[in-house]
């Protein structure tokens, strides 16, 4: 009988010891890296120096970042100044192949793919710095009903409105599913915002010399 207990006690420290563990890693993984920046700083988004701090605008490095956003075909659904974080709708377009699935990759079949980018600016020892995310869905309806006409028996209430298709609407019927993140794209954005930069910075400073001159 004792030597249950202490089995039940030395179990008890070991669950104990191992919860205190996994609550203090978790502690300072929350703590750590970049939280306190809306999401941004965490893995999934690409980031860049783009300057020293003071050497910009926030409302500029804004303004930048929409610029660039558009070049590429982007269209800006929010701008929070407080947070210099910018936000795009999807971006749609048909693409063959490229997502990842046996039959594309083997038939190139036409899909319908969309991005969203999401950008944000952070002022970190001294440097302005950019993150970016864009994410990449693809239109899966056509599967969503393969599989939900297989899921017909099913009798657990989770059926959505595409399920039933009864007085709903197209958006409603239209399904996207996650594809990964177009990382290329997060490069090429954050070295054209940097690149703007600094072409800012050095026609602020010619300004500035050509004004010393005159005076």
């Amino acid at each position: 009988m004792k030597a249950t207990r202490n089995l039940s006690t030395t179990s008890a420290v070991c669950v104990s010891t191992a919860l205190g563990a996994a609550l203090a890693i978790g502690c300072e993984m929350e703590g750590g890296g970049f939280g306190g920046l809306g999401g941004v700083g965490y893995t999934g988004h690409k980031r860049q120096i783009m300057c020293p701090s003071s050497d910009i605008k926030p409302a500029d490095a804004l303004t930048i970042g929409r610029r660039v956003l558009a070049s590429h075909g982007f269209r800006v659904k929010t701008v929070d100044a407080d947070s210099m974080a910018i936000e795009t709708r999807p971006s749609e377009k048909t693409v063959r192949g490229s997502e990842g699935r046996l039959r594309d990759a083997v038939v190139k079949m036409p899909n319908r793919v969309r991005r969203t980018a999401s950008l944000e600016f952070t002022n970190r020892s001294g440097d302005l710095q950019a993150w970016c995310q864009v994410k990449i869905e693809r239109l899966s309806t056509a599967d969503h009903r393969v599989f939900a006409q297989q899921r017909q028996f099913d009798d657990t209430p989770t059926r959505t409105p595409i399920d039933g298709e009864g007085a709903t609407t197209a958006e409603q019927n239209t399904v996207w599913t996650s594809a990964g993140r177009d990382e290329a794209m997060e490069r090429t954005i954050l070295s054209d915002i940097r690149q703007r930069i600094q072409t800012l910075r050095k026609r602020q400073g010619a300004k500035t010399e050509s004004a010393g001159e005159k005076s």
